[in-house]
This record gives structure tokens, sequence and C-alpha cells, in this order.
């Protein structure tokens, strides 16, 4: 597999915004295209940012709540128009579009990002993510798409009561180290939550980009931050299932049941790409 060239993954001629484009627009872009990311380039194409659907959601969201609280209706006035300059991300990360696979995964895994703008010479090509990297494998060509499932799941700890408070949520997180719980009721799971949406819920910051996040105070109990939409994967299945399945449902995160459907572990993007990485170093 280490013949394998930069380009097999990289999506060439990506979606992007300019940092004077208000944040309606990129909303509009991600939701069209279903993207977590957008970069931001200047006029000769050379990144100069990044912007995330949780960038977006916040600035509306603290938008929304300003005009609330001071009764402002001018907020769409020329003026109060919020740019992605005002909140993008300036500090980078990039990768040459000169380079491996095995080192993109390296910096997706070592830096916990989950999308790399692709360059040439700072000026943008391409954008590589790990769900670029989720379909590749899923084509079943990769030695380690045929592995079970529980050779590289997460193990049965990382889980929590589906009624959980926020802080015993977050004691586990912080105990376990991990980034996702399964949310089980009696032995089955129920969903998943994440460290992310944990931790905005407790600073009172929405999760995502739907009207539904938006949220006056943070819930008492874990269950209003509980994605139910995943799907479960017994743990005898191959790699190849559970990536179709992450595929499918768009979810960074499976859970794994036995035949009674009792929780025995969780399957991530970064379990998949830490297998894909050790595929790579073979």
């Amino acid at each position: 597999m280490n013949d394998l060239p930069l380009g097999t993954f990289v999506t060439y001629n990506p979606s992007s915004v300019g940092p004077d484009t208000p944040i309606e627009k990129a909303e509009s872009l991600m939701q069209r295209y279903g993207a977590r990311h957008l970069p931001v380039v200047d006029q000769r194409k050379a990144v100069v940012g990044i912007v995330s659907n949780h960038d977006v959601a916040t600035a509306r969201t603290r938008r929304a709540q300003l005009v609330s609280a001071t009764g402002n209706e001018g907020v769409n006035c020329e003026n109060d128009i919020l740019r992605i300059h005002e909140i993008m991300t300036r500090d980078v990360l990039t990768i040459d579009q000169n380079d491996t696979p095995r080192q993109a995964l390296d910096v997706l895994l070592q830096r916990h990002v989950h999308c790399l703008p692709v360059v040439d010479e700072r000026r943008l090509v391409g954008m590589l993510t790990s769900t670029d990297f989720l379909r590749n494998l899923s084509y079943g060509e990769m030695a380690c798409g045929r592995d079970p499932v529980r050779k590289h799941m997460t193990g049965i700890q990382a889980q929590v009561d589906d009624d959980a408070t926020l802080d015993e949520a977050w004691r586990i997180f912080r105990e376990t180290g991990c980034d996702y719980l399964a949310a089980v009721k009696g032995e089955c799971p129920v969903g998943v939550v994440s460290r992310r949406a944990l931790r905005l819920a407790m600073r009172g910051e929405p999760a995502g980009l739907g009207r539904e996040d938006l949220r006056e105070e943070s819930p008492a109990t874990i269950a209003p931050l509980v994605d139910t939409s995943a799907p479960e994967v017994r743990p005898h299945a191959s790699l190849v299932q559970a990536v179709n399945k992450m595929l499918q449902s768009q979810v960074p995160v499976i859970p794994v049941v036995n035949r009674t459907n009792a929780f025995v572990g969780l399957l991530t993007e970064d379990d998949v790409l830490r297998a894909m990485l050790e595929d790579f170093q073979s």
C-alpha cells in the first residue's frame, strides 16, 4: 500500500470561501455539500484559514442572543453582517500535494483533526478528510478492511448511562480518555454522546448547525446530547462492513453489540484511520 499516491484520497477543486464571505453563505455551502469544514482562501487561492460548522453555528447563535438581549432588529444591515474572517481559524494545518498518505494519516491522528487542505506552494488544490480515507477503505482493497471489528474497537469502558448528569459523563470522559461514549439503557446502547458535544453543552454553546441546537440553558442530563442516528455493528463484522455503515449514516462512530444487543465497544473514525496507518507501515 505504500505506493499509493496522496491523490488517490484527495477531493480536488473543493468548495471554498473568502475572508469576506458572509457566514450565511458558508452555512449554505456546508449544508448543500454535507461538509463540516470549508477552507478560506485569498484572491490568489492561498489558504488563509478554515471555518467549521461549529464556528458558523456558534457565531449565529451568539448574534441571535445579542439581538434578543438588546432588541436590535438591525442585524441584517450591511454593517452588521458577520464575515468569515471574524470567526475562522487562522493557524491552519495543511499538507503538500506531494506528501504521502502515511504522512497525512500521521497528521490527522497526532493533531486530532479530521480535515487537511492540500496545497501546492500554499495554493489550495484539494481537501483531504478522514471521510476520504474511509471511503477508500470501503472499496475493500486494503488488508485491514478484512479485519473483524473487535480487533480495532474501543472497549466496553466507553459507556455512560443514558440519564447521567453532565458532570457524571464528564468524569467518565476524563477517566477513559475517550472522545465518544455509548449512552446505554441497561446493557443496550441507545445512541452515542461525544466529548465535544458535552463540553459545548456545559459551556452553553450549540453543537451543530440546526436551530434545534439553540439552547437557553444547559440540559440537566446527557439525554438531549445523545445522537441516536448511528447504526450498530457486530464484533465479528469486517472493518469494511462497519465503514460502509458509517458512510451511509454519515456518522463518525458506531456502537458494537453482541447477539443480545448488549454493548461491547465503539468503533470510531480514528480507530479505522489507525488500522489504515498500520497497513501503510507494513
